[in-house]
Parts: C-alpha cells; sequence; structure tokens
C-alpha cells in the first residue's frame, strides 16, 4: 500500500474499528462499572480522609471521629457489597424473562441500558471507595496529617462522600427496581428496539440521500444504471474468504481504492449480516491487468469479520428483532396480537422515513467519477419485504392483525408524498394475504372477509373469491 492509499484508508479503518469496538462495549455489562470503579480507586487514594477545615455536614450528622467514620465506611462497605449481588440477581431474572418471552437476540437491547449500567457501576465504586476510606482512617494517619499541617485535623471530604454515594445508592436502588420491572414490558421493549432501528435508518439513508454532498475523500455514490459494462475487461479474479464468521463492516473506501489501482471494477458478493465460510466468494475483480497479485486483495483490508451479527453497518438488524418479537406474539403460547400491531407500527414508522432521494444505491464511484464498485446490498423493496413477510405469514391465522397490516400498508402510502417505491413492495404483500386467505377456508367468516376485502380494494386489490 502507498503512502497516499493508506492516508485515504487508514483513518476510515480505523473509525470503522472504533465504532465496531464502541458498539461492543455499550452491550457489555462490566465497561461502565469498572470505570467506575477506576475513578473511585484514584479519588479514594488521591484524598486524605482528614482536611484542616471543619466540614459542617459531617458535624451535622454527629460523624466527628474517627472511630464513628470507621464504623459508618465499614457499614455502607458491608451494605453495598450485599446490593450488588440483588442487582445482579434482578438483572439477570429480567434476562432470563426477556429471552424466554421476546426471543435471545433481544437480550443485546437490555444489556446496552445505561440505567442498568450506571446503577451497577454505583453499587461497585461506592463499596471500592468505602473499603479504601476505611482503611486510610485510623488515629496514626490523623496523628500524621496534624504533624504535617501543624493543626488540627478534622474528617475532610472522602468521608462525606461516603455519606452521600450511600444515600444516592439507596435513591437509585428505588429507581432500579422500577427500571427493571418497566424495561420488561413488551412495550417499553418494542420502543427501545424501534428507537434503535430508527436510527439505524437515518444512517443508512444519511449514507445514500443524494441530496447531499458526499465528504467522503475515497469514493460517492453514483445511479446504478451508471453501471459499467463487464465484457470490457478482459480478466476476472475471485476474492475469497480466508476466515469463517459474519459480516460486521465493509470498507467501501478500501474497495474503490484497489478497484481504482487496478484500473478495474469490483464486484462484491457479500454484506453486513451475511455469514461467510472458508473459501466463499467476497468479491469478483475485473481488470485489463493480467498480472494481477491477489495477495493485496485480502479479507483484512476491507472487512469487519465477527462471530455475530451486529448493527454496524446492518440495516436489518433492528427489523429482524422486531419481526421476531411479532412472531412470538402470534404464537399459540403467546397469543399477544396488540404487541404484534405494536411491531407492525414501529416497522412501518422507520421504513416510511424512505423517500425517492435517499433509497439504497449500490454503484460507488471513485473521485474521477469512474465506477469502481458495485455492492450487494439489499433494495428497498427487498428491506420491506424481510420485514413484513414472516408477520404476514403469521397473521394469516388472525383477522384483526391483517386489517391493522393492511392499514399501515395503506397509510404508509397516504404519507408519502411521492410513493412511488412504495407501491410495488405493498401490492406483492397484499397481493400474498389475498392468496394465503383463499386458501384458509376456516377464516371464511363473511364478517372478516368484508372488512378484508374492504382494506385490499384501497389497496387497488380485487376482493378474495
Amino acid at each position: 500500500m502507498s503512502f497516499f492509499e493508506s492516508i485515504v484508508t487508514g483513518p476510515k479503518k480505523l473509525s470503522v474499528k472504533l465504532k465496531k469496538t464502541a458498539i461492543q462495549v455499550s452491550g457489555s455489562f462490566w465497561f461502565a462499572p469498572l470505570m467506575m470503579v477506576f475513578v473511585a480507586i484514584f479519588f479514594g487514594l488521591l484524598l486524605s480522609p482528614f482536611s484542616s477545615t471543619d466540614l459542617r455536614i459531617l458535624n451535622l450528622l454527629k460523624i466527628n471521629d474517627v472511630t464513628a467514620s470507621q464504623g459508618m465506611s465499614n457499614l455502607v462497605a458491608s451494605s453495598t457489597i450485599s446490593v450488588i449481588s440483588i442487582a445482579f440477581s434482578m438483572t439477570l431474572v429480567a434476562l432470563v424473562m426477556a429471552s424466554g418471552q421476546f426471543g435471545p437476540r433481544i437480550i443485546r437491547s437490555f444489556m446496552e441500558s445505561k440505567k442498568t449500567q450506571f446503577t451497577l457501576g454505583l453499587f461497585t465504586s461506592t463499596f471500592v471507595y468505602s473499603v479504601i476510606v476505611y482503611t486510610k482512617l485510623n488515629t496514626q494517619n490523623k496523628q500524621l496529617f496534624e504533624q504535617a499541617h501543624s493543626t488540627e485535623a478534622y474528617l475532610g471530604y472522602p468521608v462525606a462522600v461516603v455519606f452521600i454515594s450511600a444515600i444516592l445508592c439507596v435513591v437509585t436502588l428505588i429507581f432500579f427496581i422500577h427500571h427493571v420491572a418497566s424495561s420488561i414490558q413488551a412495550d417499553n421493549v418494542v420502543e427501545t428496539i424501534a428507537k434503535s432501528l430508527m436510527a439505524d435508518m437515518k444512517a443508512l439513508q444519511q449514507h445514500h440521500d443524494s441530496s447531499q454532498a458526499n465528504n467522503n475523500m475515497a469514493y460517492k455514490l453514483g445511479s446504478n444504471e451508471a453501471k459499467p459494462t463487464l465484457s470490457e475487461y478482459s480478466e476476472k479474479y475471485q476474492i475469497r474468504a480466508s476466515l469463517p464468521g459474519y459480516v460486521q463492516a465493509i470498507e467501501y473506501g478500501a474497495l474503490v481504492q484497489l478497484a481504482k489501482k487496478s484500473k478495474g471494477f469490483i464486484e462484491l458478493n457479500s454484506r453486513a449480516g451475511k455469514y461467510l465460510i472458508n473459501g466463499a466468494s467476497i468479491a469478483t475483480l475485473y481488470t485489463n491487468d493480467p498480472d494481477i497479485n491477489l495477495e493485496e486483495y485480502t479479507q483484512s483490508r476491507f472487512l469487519e469479520i465477527g462471530d455475530k451479527r451486529t448493527p454496524l453497518q446492518d440495516p436489518e438488524y433492528a427489523i429482524s428483532q422486531l419481526v421476531e418479537i411479532a412472531l412470538r406474539a402470534l404464537s399459540p403460547s403467546m397469543d399477544d396480537p396488540h404487541t404484534a400491531k405494536n411491531c407492525i407500527d414501529k416497522i412501518a414508522c422507520a421504513l416510511g422515513t424512505f423517500t425517492v432521494s435517499n433509497l439504497p444505491s449500490n454503484l460507488m464511484l471513485d473521485t474521477d467519477d469512474n465506477a469502481r464498485l458495485v455492492t450487494c446490498d439489499e433494495s428497498f423493496a427487498e428491506i420491506f419485504a424481510n420485514a413484513f413477510t414472516q408477520i404476514r405469514q403469521s397473521a394469516v391465522q388472525r383477522p384483526a392483525v391483517v386489517c391493522h397490516l393492511l392499514d399501515t400498508f395503506h397509510a404508509l402510502i397516504e404519507a408519502s408524498e411521492n410513493p412511488e417505491h412504495l407501491i410495488a413492495p405493498i401490492k406483492t404483500q397484499a397481493m400474498a394475504l389475498k392468496k394465503l386467505f383463499s386458501h384458509q377456508s376456516q377464516l371464511h367468516c363473511e364478517l372478516d372477509l368484508t372488512a378484508i376485502n374492504q382494506r385490499l380494494r384501497k389497496l387497488g386489490i380485487s376482493d378474495i373469491d
């Protein structure tokens, strides 16, 4: 790699790695508590528990001698370590309940809760801080402090912090119990995932928005019709996977630069969220250069691989979570059609933010406006189909959910100023619903069929026979 290429692709690669690390850290229970523990250790070791200034708050609380302060620190430390076990137990119970009711892939949303991470961090840091202050509170340290400052020693700020932290832990525990109880409610779970979905859709749309200038130095987006004729290239090389795993992120800029260097064109065969096996074709390089060194096109140059899917560049990550909740809600064991309707509303709200100007585009150009890369990212129609196909298949047994689904489709068209991109995928889903109903004789209740036919006609589809 030349110096210029390292300047262009290096920061981008680092940015993706940092984003990947941030996603991993945000979904962990260890990072925030560990950082708060380090802060507690730092201030606990740095600050002296004695001061030459008389603290009024400690005098009012009658905590004005070393013995009383040691007793308070000991009490706070022993109490918080007990509360830590209770907090972790409550968290694990909530995770088990959420996994059983909403699916195991929903656990990540619970682990990303900043309230839970802060609560665990506050309890653990209070315990560590109280232990440090307890060990530093003794008569010998007080005498040394008096000798060094030639004045009477009073209890300092660390002792006041122990007391305030104890009060804060009690208040936080009350709110944490409320948070755990509310976090496992179906509506709150759906709302949390819907916010993540909306953020993912906004990021995808900003990347593909044709009305905004592209500030990326390595590439820019082009119209899908500008794809070059592949017969213009005499050589064809397959770039294959050397490591298995899920594609978590793709360095599009690095691929564009590689294609530009070879004066060729790359056709990408993988996308974020897809699983790769050893030897699978990642991309195809078309060029007129017969002496291409494929060692420069290694997987690590432009792919981030992991053992699980992440929302980094996967627009369907949050959609699949809402679909899973809806399918479980429609199952005979759960029998919760209201939650399914809620999931339909949230998915439709996210997909309704797409316009003609920000639809996914698969062609990427270099800085000289030459087509260099075509991706296999899903189109809007494919995203729409993946969002509603399984729900539509499961909802066929429930006319109320079917009516709500058709009403949602009609609302999407009505809310869009230019619904050209919506009409085809919506009609595809509505026609599939009609065919499913025509084979479900047990649902041929006149009242249900009338309600469904009314909604089909709004979408320009004939009645069910």
